[in-house]
């Protein structure tokens, strides 16, 4: 699996609209965003025992998923996969 290293969040909201899963790392913490496009699910795990569901991407992008913040707002120090 090879970093997109210049992958510009507008790319990443296309390709999750698309159903393309992501691994996320911020800092020393890795995070899975999964979908399951057959019940209209998307995942944002960060443990088997910590995840968060939701319905659309657009409400996954709007939630404050890394220490109180949106995906959009910790972009530039998240490494994208």
């Amino acid at each position: 699996m090879e970093r997109d290293e210049d992958m510009s969040y507008e790319f990443f909201k296309k390709l999750l609209s698309y159903g393309e899963e992501f691994v996320l790392y911020y800092q020393d913490r890795k995070f899975y965003i999964s979908q399951r496009k057959d019940l209209g699910e998307l995942y944002f795990t960060v443990s088997e025992e910590d995840y968060h569901i939701f319905y659309s991407p657009k409400e996954l992008l709007s939630a404050p998923l890394i220490d109180g913040e949106t995906l959009l707002e910790k972009w530039n120090d998240l490494a994208v996969y």
